[in-house]
């Protein structure tokens, strides 16, 4: 779903906010940036919020999968999604080990 706010993976794990703002400020106005950084990997992804949805739409299908200025690197672009509310998986009633309306693991 097109949105103004884009995830970009495989970016440095050294990679600062200041940066991607810089990096991707010309391909659009961003009006926000925000890194998170993988502990342990050797990458970083980012939350980029552009102007427009036509800035960011076309930073999806033109920048994912390219090496952008100021990178060594290929990136991955792809909008944001939201994950529905109250959606935290089904546990142990749905299927899951342990037991589960009255009976143990095996159904009895």
């Amino acid at each position: 779903m097109a949105d103004t706010n884009v995830f970009v993976t495989d970016l440095p794990a050294d990679m600062d906010e200041d940066t991607v703002k810089g990096i991707f400020g010309a391909y659009g106005t961003v009006t926000y940036g925000k890194i998170f950084q993988s502990k342990g990997k050797p990458t970083s992804s980012a939350i980029v919020e552009f102007a427009s949805i036509d800035e960011a739409s076309w930073v999806v299908q033109n920048v994912s999968g390219t090496v952008p200025d100021g990178l060594s690197d290929p990136v991955t672009v792809a909008f944001k999604t939201k994950k529905p509310k109250g959606d935290k998986g089904g546990g142990k009633a749905c299927g899951g080990w342990g037991k589960s309306n009255g009976g143990d693991s095996w159904g009895r």
